[in-house]
């Protein structure tokens, strides 16, 4: 493989694998995979309250994620952005 179609088979690989994961760990309940996802879905976006939970959770660690890339972007290396998280 070259180095453009390596990108492609990663990103159509990925999902499959997840997907199969996903699969596998829900056959023990009786459960298909996309009745999993879709309560998934519910559970973080299923009414107004859900969503603005979902937001307040998500919001320190997109954050924190775009602090460490901005410092990687920089050519800095950032060792701190766990205990930043936490305080």
């Amino acid at each position: 493989m070259n180095r453009k179609t390596l990108p492609l088979v990663y990103s159509l690989a990925i999902p499959i694998g997840v997907g199969a994961l996903v699969a596998i760990a829900l056959a023990p309940f009786g459960e298909t995979p996309l009745e999993g996802v879709t309560l998934l879905v519910k559970g973080a976006f299923g009414s107004w309250r859900r969503v603005s939970e979902t937001l307040v959770k998500t919001s320190p660690l997109l954050f924190t994620g775009l602090a460490v890339a901005l410092a990687f972007r920089c050519g800095a290396f950032n060792i701190g952005a766990e205990g930043q998280f936490l305080v």
